[in-house]
């Protein structure tokens, strides 16, 4: 029959190319190509891998309590700092102006989260202070981690509603 095209057959991907295939939505073009990251690319394997065994362990925890679901929140509080801002035309050194923190506060209330992630957190007392607030609201977290990280002003901090338990981690028997 003329005119018809014929199909090639579909080609066959390696688990790594369907892995970038994954995450490229997540981080963009800087997913390494295969050819060029190989090592890169492992790297955010473990980590996919680790997130994932890390919310199943999550929502087993949440099974044997009894209940339905676990929710995870992140949210990026984009500067929960001291910093220089522009108020009223004005630059000034000051924390996150209340009319920014408040409706974060009412959407994470609303989300009401078992586990909340949050970045671009200041200070250890800033930190404190956004806990407070939080508890303000009702939301009442029994365990916390904060973590700096390379940038000395903005870190990253995990907020739990049930304490997690450690469970002994095995050696990977194919490193």
């Amino acid at each position: 029959m003329t005119g018809l095209l014929s199909k090639a057959p579909p080609k066959r991907t390696t688990l790594k190319k369907r892995v970038v295939n994954i995450l490229r939505p997540a981080y963009g073009s800087a997913v390494p190509r295969e050819r060029n990251g190989q090592r890169e690319i492992r790297r955010l394997e473990r980590a996919w891998l680790a997130m994932l065994l890390f919310l199943l362990g999550v929502a087993l925890v949440s099974v044997v309590r009894g209940e339905q679901s676990a929710v995870f929140a992140h949210y990026n509080l984009e500067n929960y700092i001291v910093m220089d801002r522009r108020e009223n035309g004005q630059l000034v050194h000051s924390p996150k102006p209340e009319k920014e923190i408040a409706p974060l506060l009412r959407i994470i209330r609303e989300i009401h989260p078992d586990l909340l992630g949050v970045a671009e957190m200041g200070s250890p007392g800033q930190f404190e202070s956004f806990r407070q607030r939080l508890a303000q609201e009702g939301i009442t977290f029994v365990d916390a981690e904060y973590v700096s990280g390379p940038d000395p002003d903005r870190h990253i901090a995990l907020l739990k509603r049930y304490l997690v338990v450690q469970v002994p981690v095995k050696p990977n028997p194919l490193k």
